[in-house]
């Protein structure tokens, strides 16, 4: 028996159909995948858009924008109102 059927031998039988494999396959990314119903208006109006989830993320930002500012300024008013000079 000659080296190489030595390691054969020690080695795992290989089906030779590939499998899973380090490095392989679509990296993960960093975003996730979501999916709602609409009404017929808000389709209506969705379905105008050119871009469709340029539009949808940039309403949610722009939400989030709004909510973050008022939060800002209930925390401002806690110390009293500001009167200019």
């Amino acid at each position: 028996m000659d080296n190489q059927e030595k390691q054969a031998v020690n080695q795992p039988k290989k089906t030779g159909r590939g499998g899973k494999r380090p490095g392989a396959g679509r990296p993960k990314g960093t975003s996730k995948l979501y999916a709602f119903r609409a009404d017929k208006e808000v389709a209506a109006y969705l379905d105008r858009q050119e871009n469709k989830t340029d539009f949808i993320k940039e309403c949610i930002i722009r939400q989030m924008e709004a909510v973050k500012s008022q939060k800002e300024e209930e925390i401002l008013s806690q110390f009293g109102e500001v009167i200019p000079g």
